[in-house]
């Protein structure tokens, strides 16, 4: 333990001359912990970075600069440490400190293993004139090596050069756009998509996804999400949909499967589009039942007599109202609504005065 604090130690310079001023930052930085892929959990510094102890301000006066060192170890970082400068909350010796170095002054390790998604050659050597050692179909492999900065580029599709481990050839290179280099991991859970475009093809980046590009598009529908692929840029989802699988950019809203019985207590709108919710049919007080529900509120979805669709009880009447009698001057022309939310609009409107 003496031993790595005095080598931490010795990787402290003397802060002779003016850092490179603190990134601009909000009362907050918003810092994410490390996950795979997205934020790696060491970082290797190549040239001399400034580090703060307090970065909650517009500008914080730096406390230290630290020399070029490998596994730096990271508590938290920015998802866009890889586009541009970005904040890292990291360990050392005197406690957590900030740093906020150029991406091109950053290495990180590669990661441990990437799926491959087309057909690629392997090569012995980092050069693609030579011939193809062999070709490897779409399969998960596993990296043991990777150029310097594999993670960088102005353009997800430049290729870089990965090393990985075969049973047959032992370890050999492969080329990838960068915007492909990255790993599928299993999901099981199901989303609801108001309006989202779905894609055969897994492309470089969600910039170069074009929605008069996909095969379909999900409309008021929730789907079993089975996958989620991974690079340090993006994150992009593998869905089972009524036309087979494919991709989407976003996770959708989380969807609970589950059977409920669902208490209606007054008149409460049935919506059979979360995306056009002033199109509802009015459910008198009953129980229903729903089969699934979304998980961040209070939003089932239910089969009723008068047909299906999503309620929310807190769309309904309320049973708390009173009756007053009082006069109400209007100003300028004002909606009537069914219901207390501007949602649910009536064809119909009071006149000024």
């Amino acid at each position: 333990m003496w031993k790595k604090a005095l080598l931490a130690a010795s990787l402290l310079l003397p802060l002779t001359c003016a850092p490179a001023e603190a990134a601009k930052v909000g009362p907050l930085i918003k810092v994410v912990e490390p996950e795979p892929m997205r934020i790696p959990s060491t970082i290797h510094l190549l040239a001399k970075t400034p580090m703060y102890k307090d970065v909650d301000t517009a500008a914080a006066p730096a406390d230290g600069l630290l020399a070029p060192q490998h596994d730096v170890i990271v508590l938290g970082g920015q998802y866009d440490w890889a586009r541009g400068r970005s904040w890292w909350k990291i360990q050392t010796w005197l406690g957590e400190r900030w740093i906020s170095p150029e991406p091109w002054n950053v290495d990180v390790p590669p990661p441990t293993k990437l799926t491959l998604l087309d057909l690629t050659p392997l090569y012995a050597a980092r050069d693609a004139s030579l011939p193809p050692s062999a070709e490897l179909t779409p399969q998960e492999v596993q990296v043991v090596d990777a150029e310097k900065q594999w993670f960088y580029s102005n353009d997800p599709n430049e290729k870089k050069w990965i090393k990985i481990r075969t049973t047959w050839l032992g370890d050999q290179w492969l080329q990838l756009p960068v915007g492909q280099i990255g790993y599928i991991k299993p999901l099981d859970t199901y989303a609801y998509y108001g309006g989202e475009p779905v894609y055969s093809r897994l492309p470089a980046n969600r910039y170069q996804m074009n929605p008069e590009d996909s095969d379909l598009r999900l409309e008021n529908e929730t789907v079993h999400l089975i996958g989620e692929y991974v690079t340090v840029y993006d994150h992009f989802y593998l869905t089972e949909t009524k036309a087979g699988r494919g991709w989407v950019a976003n996770r959708g809203a989380e969807a609970i499967r589950r059977t409920e019985n669902v208490a209606i207590q007054s008149d409460t709108p049935l919506i059979p589009d979360l995306t056009r919710p002033n199109v509802y049919t009015v459910l008198q007080p009953q129980t229903v039942q729903s089969f699934e529900r979304l998980a961040d509120e209070e939003t089932y979805h239910v089969r009723t007599p008068q047909g299906e669709g999503w309620i929310r009880t807190a769309y309904a009447e309320p049973t708390d109202a009173k009756p007053i009698s009082l006069t109400v001057k209007l100003g300028s022309e004002r909606g009537l609504n069914r219901f207390p939310f501007a949602l649910f609009p009536l064809d119909r409107t009071l006149p000024a005065g």
